[in-house]
């Protein structure tokens, strides 16, 4: 029988091969599947981790080099039992709250680094030991005899004197990496800088990680919290500072914290700038403290962290199935919670400034494992996007930075990055309050791109992919051009809108067709169809006259610099434009033209069609001239211009063209024969040249022909009509080929022009004027005659002005008839002295035209003698007599005529007879009123009290003013008169001015002798002269010769120097005309001066 001892002794050791080849199969399962080759990572840290107390914290470090793994930590001393089930593979956790399960079967993972770990550490006792842990067993009973071997290891290591100095750090575990392990060292850790920042926020033991992966250095560590109250959770931001190969950064994530649960978002930071950053696509969404690789797959924009999560065994998820057990429940409702703080978070970040908030709210949608309710996941990411859609949360490039919901902003959805890209530049001009920042905006493209894979009733979100039928339509609803460019701001419409045109024309083209995208010139923005057209007229005039003649082309002709599609509508031609408006102006009715709009475009038409050379259309082109019906009203006429080239009476340039030059061929020439005044405001000088070089207008009245010879016009040319037969020959024909000769536009006796036209004397004066004193002033061939010598031999003589054959051969001077036949009025006649006597009594100022040298020579061309013509307009016999002795003493004065012609007409000749005869008359006036003067001054010596006064008269030279405003006294010999009394000699002027003028002789006389030499003045002003006025209004100024004095000497000396300048040089002789000088003693002298009986006194 056995004994109690025997079988607790055999029951240990069964427990202890049962456990051992447990491990043993669990290693090698490990390392032969590598199904999870990153998780030893996270086991050695969790191992770290449960090495302090929860108010402790540690600091930890990896070493990654080719051919070993360390990893270190400076947590709290073994226990002999950790170490103990450390090497025996058992868990430690029982009895330790709060420890996931220090060096647990978790630990196994590790050994796909190496079967082999040095441990380095210290016992609770402050022993030291070094040993290696062997896992290398092919057999289940080797594995427990090398278990036992690293236990006398671990126990002869005590304290060994070789014991390698850790350092800060207490513990170390070193891995000699086999060829498997090589890869499973670096396996996971690509993204171990996505993960570190929220295993250091979601446990608080550790205080920082650094990591050295084959000379990559890596340091995490934690900085201060901060806790945010206020809001629906409690929030808490954690600070960690880092460095990659020495670079310093700042990251920081702030956690919301529910019951069981809590949510992370990593923030970056730079400078001032905090931005949220989602977990990679390989970030778990998931922790348990460490990542849970493999959820990932969930596809949230944050992780969540939960110590309560009900794990998979391989810890690589958590059990979210559809089922209903308790487990999986509140995984669910863990996830459901943290997912549904977004808002807070959100709210959170607007407050602190946290951009880039797309990162925390693009979910993603995953193809799911197994353990996994799709359909839950899907609806829990849904409540979330409808829950912060109405949320101001996106930074747009308004300029204000205010941000709008998701409802509002405008996301392009259409096509690819360059289509979305195109799209957003646009949207930035038109609404860029609407659209996110430009390097934000995939972003916010993604997120709804990845929402619309969670569709709701209401398509919200779906709506939000903002296609090109919705920009049409934004662009439409703002109507026209102006309101565009408003919305546009600096942005220039035009090109904005073709590159639009170009994002539509590599799409849909029928958006064109749908929506009012095209403006046109009238700056409204229409849909194309039929009517619209691409503008190939563009031209200012054209649109002009187009809208003048009532037809807006503008509503149909797409704006200029507007780029469309190729073929997307027709074209309107200027050919096709010109062809239209040609036509619509020759049917406008003549009474059309009463609107002063049709006027006008038909000249703008015309001005085009002159500008651009076409002739061709101005041949059939009506054009416009106004007249009077017979009660006076003003009526239109149309006239084809085409029809007068060949034609020698041509309508005339309007009359404010010509008529400075031409006034009084004005009154005579029809309005209708001359083009309307439009065409003068409206046309340029040289446009109008340009019609009558191509002879369809006469820009001046006066016209230079040179025409093939016919008996009409020799008729008025020939100076002897004798010779009209030597011209032609037996058919008529000329035997000139050309003459030249001038003309006045319709100075003809046809077709009601103006000779024709002249039926009453007042019409044969205006005529007469007109010859008289423009025609012969403007056309300096009037007079002139060529000599053309005929091949045989012989000579005619023509005029060169055909207008003055006209006039002598023509019956245009009107006579009243005496004969009592009530029927006609007035004669027609020929010109002669007879006839045009009568016109000139009627008219007196002709007289004076026909004393004119080229109105003679006129006459005469016209066989009038204008002596005959002259004594004709006298009035009495008397006056006929005395022109017929004038006459007569001129031809028997024995003058030459030339002599005779020149005296009469030498106007020095006249005017120096007019001033002696003005001379003599002002002498002969002053005589009368001088010998007045002298007469009643004389009577003035004849009184009582100035009988004892002696009164002389003595003449004093020929030094005298005479004119009509100041006269000195001249006697029957024309020398001065002076007068003297006593000693004084008085120099008695009479004057009508505010002056009394002095010769230069007698201001010398008085500047010489002052005392003895007086002014005397008698201001006249309409009063009798007699001894009583002369009494009462004669003035003497004895003191005249002092107030010259001056004045007299600077004459003097301006004299002495022109004196000097006219002596001659040997080059250069001076000629300086004498000047009359006068000294005008103005008023304010005389009417100072002494009354007469003062003077008289004073002699006494």
């Amino acid at each position: 029988m056995y004994t109690w001892e025997q079988i607790n002794e055999e029951k240990d050791k069964i427990s202890v091969e049962s456990h051992s080849e447990a491990v043993f199969t669990g290693i090698n399962e490990t390392i032969l599947e590598g199904d999870n080759q990153a998780r030893w990572f996270w086991e050695l840290l969790q191992n770290a981790k449960d090495a302090v107390e929860d108010n402790q914290t540690v600091s930890v470090r990896l070493i990654i080099t080719e051919n070993e793994v360390v990893f270190k930590h400076d947590g709290n001393t073994f226990e002999l039992a950790e170490i103990l089930k450390l090497i025996t593979q058992g868990s430690s956790k029982k009895g330790k709250a709060g420890k996931t399960g220090r060096f647990g079967t978790g630990f196994i993972a590790t050994y796909i680094l190496s079967r082999k770990v040095r441990i380095r550490g210290t016992l609770d006792d402050s022993t030291t030991f070094n040993f290696i842990l062997d896992r290398e067993a092919d057999k289940a009973p080797d594995f427990l005899i090398k278990q036992q071997q690293s236990t006398m290891d671990f126990y002869t290591s005590f304290n060994r004197e070789n014991q390698a100095d850790l350092g800060p750090f207490t513990t170390s575990f070193t891995y000699q990496l086999s060829d498997i392990g090589k890869t499973a060292s670096t396996s996971g850790l690509e993204e171990i800088a996505e993960y570190l920042p929220y295993v250091l926020a979601f446990n608080p033991k550790f205080k920082n990680i650094s990591v050295n992966v084959k000379g990559v250095e890596m340091l995490y560590e934690k900085l201060k919290s901060i806790i945010y109250q206020g809001y629906s959770h409690l929030l808490e931001e954690v600070g960690i500072t880092y460095s990659i190969e020495g670079e310093p950064a700042q990251q920081s994530v702030i956690k919301v914290i529910g019951d069981n649960w809590q949510s992370g978002f990593k923030i970056e930071i730079t400078g001032d700038s905090r931005t949220f950053t989602s977990p990679n696509t390989h970030t778990p969404n998931l922790f348990a403290s460490f990542p849970l690789l493999g959820t990932e797959v969930l596809g949230l924009p944050f992780v969540i962290h939960s110590a309560t999560f009900g794990l998979k065994h391989e810890r690589n998820g958590v059990f979210l199935g559809t089922g209903t057990n308790e487990v999986i429940l509140q995984n669910k409702k863990s996830i459901e919670e943290a997912v549904a703080t977004l808002p807070s978070i959100l709210e959170w970040s607007l407050a602190q400034n946290v951009e880039h908030r797309f990162n925390i709210i693009t979910f993603y949608d995953r193809q799911g494992p197994k353990w996994l309710d799709e359909q839950w996941l899907k609806s829990v990411k849904l409540s979330a996007i409808t829950n912060i859609i109405s949320i101001p949360l996106v930074t747009t490039q308004g300029s204000d930075n205010t941000p709008i919901t998701i409802a509002d902003l405008i996301i392009p959805g259409e096509g690819d990055t360059a289509t979305r890209n195109t799209m957003l530049t646009l949207l930035k001009d038109f609404a860029p309050a609407k659209i996110p920042l430009e390097d934000e905006a995939d972003k916010w493209h993604q997120f709804v791109v990845n929402a619309a894979s969670f569709p709701d009733e209401n398509q919200t979100i779906q709506k939000k992919k903002f296609m090109l039928p919705d920009f049409c339509s934004l662009i439409e609803n703002e109507d026209n051009l102006p309101s565009l460019q408003k919305k546009l701001g600096t942005r220039a419409a035009i090109p904005w809108l073709n590159e639009l045109y170009i994002l539509l024309g590599g799409g849909d083209i029928s958006l064109f067709y749908k929506s009012a995208l095209v403006p046109v010139q009238s700056k409204q923005l229409v849909k194309v169809d039929v009517s619209i057209k691409i503008d190939e007229i563009k031209d200012e005039t054209l649109y002009a006259v187009s809208e003048l003649l009532g037809t807006n082309l503008f509503p149909t002709l797409v704006e200029p610099g507007i780029e469309l599609p190729i073929d997307l509508c027709g074209s309107y031609k200027k050919e096709d434009l010109v062809n239209k408006l040609i036509a619509e102006n020759a049917l406008q009715p003549v009474t059309a033209f009463l609107d002063p709009k049709l006027m006008k475009a038909n000249a703008l038409m015309l001005k085009w069609l002159i500008v651009n050379k076409r002739g061709n259309f101005i041949n059939a082109f009506l054009v416009i001239t106004a007249g009077e019906d017979q009660s006076r009203n003003i009526i239109f006429f149309k006239h084809p211009l085409g029809a007068y080239s060949d034609k020698k009476q041509k309508l005339l340039a309007p009359k404010s063209i010509w008529r400075n030059t031409f006034k009084l061929f004005e009154k005579l020439v029809r309005d209708r024969d001359c083009l309307h005044h439009v065409y003068a405001e409206i046309l340029s000088k040289d446009e109008l040249e340009w019609l009558a070089d191509n002879w369809f207008i006469h820009l001046s009245p006066l016209i230079k022909w040179t025409t093939p010879l016919n008996k009409s016009v020799a008729t008025q040319l020939l100076k002897d009509p004798e010779k009209e037969n030597l011209l032609f020959d037996e058919n008529e024909f000329s035997k000139i080929e050309e003459i030249t000769y001038s003309d006045f536009a319709f100075f003809t006796a046809t077709d009601n022009h103006i000779l024709s036209n002249s039926s009453t004397a007042q019409s044969s004066i205006e005529i007469l004027q007109f010859a008289l004193e423009e025609a012969v002033m403007v056309d300096d061939d009037y007079n002139q005659f060529h000599m053309v010598t005929l091949k045989s031999g012989q000579q005619v003589e023509f005029r060169k002005a055909l207008w003055v054959g006209r006039l002598k051969n023509n019956q245009w001077i009107n006579v009243k008839n005496i004969s009592g036949e009530a029927a006609q009025h007035y004669s027609a006649e020929r010109p002669s002295s007879q006839n045009l006597s009568g016109l000139i009594n009627s008219a007196p100022y002709l007289k004076t035209l026909i004393r004119n040298e080229k109105a003679t020579e006129l006459l005469n061309l016209l066989g009038v003698s204008v002596s005959d013509l002259l004594k004709n307009t006298l009035s009495t016999d008397a006056e006929k007599v005395a022109w017929e002795r004038a006459f007569t003493a001129l031809l028997t004065a024995n003058l030459d005529p030339v002599l005779a012609e020149v005296m009469l007409k030498d106007r020095s000749l006249q005017n120096e007879y007019r001033k002696r005869q003005q001379n003599m008359e002002l002498i002969n006036r002053n005589q009368q009123i001088g010998g007045l003067l002298e007469k009643e001054f004389k009577k003035l010596f004849l009184r009582p009290e100035l009988l004892h006064l002696d009164i002389e008269r003595r003449p004093f030279g020929s030094d005298y003013i005479i004119s009509p405003e100041s006269s000195d006294l001249v006697d029957e010999n024309g020398e001065k008169i002076v007068f003297r009394v006593g000693s004084w000699y008085l120099e008695l002027k009479a004057t009508g001015k505010d002056y009394a003028a002095m010769t230069r002789l007698q201001a010398q006389r008085a500047v010489e002798n002052p005392s003895s030499y007086a002014l005397v003045v008698l201001p006249l002003n309409n009063y009798e002269i007699n001894a009583d006025n002369i009494l009462k209004y004669i003035r003497f100024v004895r003191n005249i010769g002092e107030i010259l004095t001056a004045k007299y000497n600077e004459v003097n000396l301006l004299k002495t120097q022109q004196s000097l300048v006219a002596i001659p040089t040997d080059k250069i002789e001076v000629a300086m005309e004498e000047e009359d000088i006068r000294y005008n003693v103005k008023a304010s002298v005389w009417t100072h001066g002494e009354i007469m009986m003062d003077f008289v006194n004073s002699l006494k």
